[in-house]
């Protein structure tokens, strides 16, 4: 199980943590969209985010590097894996029992010397079988009478965005992309499920020479005065 420190915040309710503005009217929570910086709606995908999304968690602009993405071993959730988040899960709203969950197998990273944008999702071949397979198997039933568990478990799309501070400090906003389904939807999985992570870096401090490398330079420079007295002496000595 991941834990977190006094530093770390976290947020359920933050469609417009995520947003960038909120000048769509199109872009409702559920819908699986959020509203960009040139206000249009964008899917929950690495790089719709990364060119679109608030820039506190991206550090997008003009002068950004590209995003390179790659297909990765599938992710494990709620282990020890960097990635802790989950993409799809079927469970019940109390989240007991212990939904059935399954990661990310693409990553996307944009880095700079004082940044790193890195963002998880599904690919376009993702095989979602071994998942279903699970599901079919898992006989959940929703009894917790502190929830209204009515019509659940169902189907989950899971959006988490984290901006991780110079000092240690942690936001995550856990967003609503799409609102659960009874029957698995392929689409709602690829196109709003997503874990990006924004972090600051520090350059390390420039190093003043050391007294062995002062030494070094007047060894260089005493070599350099006998080369030119020996050079100087045996001009003199040449016959003409």
């Amino acid at each position: 199980m991941k834990l977190f420190d006094e530093a770390v915040v976290i947020t359920s309710d933050a469609d417009a943590a995520a947003a960038a503005n909120d000048n769509c009217d199109e872009c409702q929570p559920g819908m699986g969209g959020f509203c960009g910086t040139d206000d249009q709606c964008h899917p929950y995908t690495c790089e719709s985010f990364y060119e679109f999304g608030r820039q506190n968690y991206t550090r997008y602009d003009d002068d950004a590097p590209p995003l390179e993405c790659q297909d990765i071993p599938i992710t494990q959730p709620g282990g020890d894996d960097d990635v802790f988040y989950r993409s799809v899960s079927f469970r019940c709203r109390s989240l007991v029992p212990i939904p059935v969950s399954m990661g990310f197998n693409r990553r996307c990273q944009a880095i700079t010397p004082t940044s790193n944008f890195t963002c998880y999702e599904l690919n376009e071949n993702t095989n979602f079988q071994p998942f279903l397979a699970k599901v079919g198997a898992s006989e959940i039933e929703c009894t917790n009478a502190e929830y209204d568990e009515t019509g659940w478990p169902k189907f989950t799309y899971g959006t988490t965005i984290e901006n991780r501070g110079v000092e240690g400090s942690s936001n995550i906003n856990l967003v609503l992309g799409f609102n659960a389904t009874a029957e698995f939807n392929e689409t709602k999985a690829l196109t709003g499920t997503m874990y990006s992570r924004y972090e600051e870096r520090k350059l390390p401090p420039t190093q003043a020479p050391t007294n062995s490398a002062c030494f070094d330079v007047q060894n260089i420079a005493t070599v350099g005065s006998i080369l030119v007295s020996i050079i100087a002496s045996l001009a003199f000595h040449l016959p003409c």
